[in-house]
This record gives C-alpha cells, structure tokens and sequence, in this order.
C-alpha cells in the first residue's frame, strides 16, 4: 500500500467516498465531510426555492428535480475532466484538440513548478485526529510539498451569493465564521486541512492552489490559498468532528 502522504494505512472506498484506518478498521472522517459540517444549509425556510419557481412559473417540485439534473450532469462532466487530467499525466492522450490544448496547459503549470515528484489522487491522513481525504495532486521536492485541486464549479466565487446583491454576507459556521459562505472559501478549507495533516507529518507546505476548470471551453484558471491564515488547529477541527 503506497500512500506517501497518509500517516496511516487508509482504505478507500469510492463507491461511498469512506475511508478507514487498515489496521484498526477505524472510520475515519473524510475532509468532504467535514466541508459539509461547516457550511450552512441552503434555503432551510424554502423560500429562495419557491421564489425562483414562482419567476420560472414552475411548481417547486419541479424545479428542485431541474436542480437535481443540473446537478448530476455537472459531476459527472466534473468526472470525467478529473480523469481526463490523471490520463494526461499517466501519458494517455487524448485525441481532441481542446483537450490537448488543456491538458498540455495543465502538465506545463506542474513543468514550470520545478518540483521533482508528482503525485497524482494521494490519500492524506492525520498522525492522531480521524481525518483523511484525498488531493488531486501533489508537487514534491524532498520535504517540501505543493497541494493542488482541480475545480470544475460554475465560477469560483469570493463573496457570498447575498453580499454580492447588497444583503448582508452569510459566513461559514465557526471556526470559520469570519469567511464568506462561498466555494473559494470552502475550498481554501479543504486545502488548508490537507496542509495542516501534511506538517504534522514533518511536510513543508509551500502553497496549496485551488485550479479551476471552465467545464465548456476546458479554460484554466488558478487561485492561490491563504492556507496559513484559516484557524485550522487539532482543537478546532476536534470540535467540528465531535458535531458530527
């Protein structure tokens, strides 16, 4: 079991997205999970649904079933761009020109880095908490790490949806109730925890970089993560991980 970055042998199971320790069978809280824990339930009153169905002219159930279509046709193209990426980099190329064109932009990104290593969809586990998660991809030289992931949302937003039409911001639920409840937030979350797990396995974290991919025109656009600047500490997501 090679997992360079996991300071316990993890299985994965990716028909449930589960991870457990190998040799205790312990659970171990998975890094979307606690995402989850932290962010704030859309619409809990249901209005915002029932207002957009009243402008589209739609009953609700419809609308949440549109949603839900929406939804599960942009993993799956998210799906299959993770795998269009993990097959360039294992040297499978694919035969369409916007394809090549984004693939070869994405190997020149981790080219240019000047790492030695490159690690692809490596497990990360934490020496003592329960936490593991899984990095799309990992730059390597000696100690020294970079952490990347590859984003396939609509845009990559830095405010909350109400803040940026003049109502009051919504934060994410403490620790991190100073940050907006936006994607690159919760991201810059994600991130910080694969860097918070990775230093306590003697890693230095360089930079962790959320790297978006427009899913029509396959353009890439990169955001650096203020990984240093989150109150990630064993305390905080203890906390989070008994709320679970």
């Amino acid at each position: 079991m090679n997992q360079p970055f996991s300071a316990r042998p993890v299985i994965f199971n990716a028909k449930y997205h589960t991870y457990k320790d190998a040799l205790t069978s312990e659970k171990l809280i998975s890094v979307s999970k606690i995402k989850g824990a932290i962010t704030p339930p859309f619409d809990p009153t249901g209005e915002i649904t029932k207002r957009c169905a009243e402008k589209e002219g739609i009953g609700v159930t419809e609308l949440k079933q549109r949603w839900q279509k929406q939804a599960d046709e942009s993993k799956e193209r998210g799906t299959y761009i993770h795998k269009l990426i993990e097959d360039a980099f294992d040297g499978n190329v694919s035969d369409d020109l916007n394809e090549i064109a984004f693939t070869t932009k994405a190997i020149q990104y981790v080219h240019d880095s000047r790492y030695e290593q490159v690690f692809v969809e490596q497990i990360i586990s934490d020496p003592i908490l329960p936490i593991a998660g899984t990095a799309d991809l990992i730059l390597q030289t000696g100690n020294h790490v970079s952490i990347l992931d590859w984003k396939t949302d609509k845009s990559i937003e830095r405010y909350s949806f109400g803040y940026t039409r003049g109502r009051p911001a919504e934060m994410l639920k403490p620790p991190f109730d100073s940050w907006h409840n936006c994607n690159f937030s919760i991201y810059s979350v994600q991130l910080s925890i694969y860097a918070f797990m990775l230093e306590r396995q003697g890693f230095v974290v360089d930079s962790c970089t959320i790297a978006h991919v427009d899913k029509e025109t396959l353009e890439l656009s990169f955001y650096a993560v203020p990984f240093r600047q989150l109150p990630i500490t064993e305390t905080n997501l203890q906390q989070i991980i008994n709320s679970l």
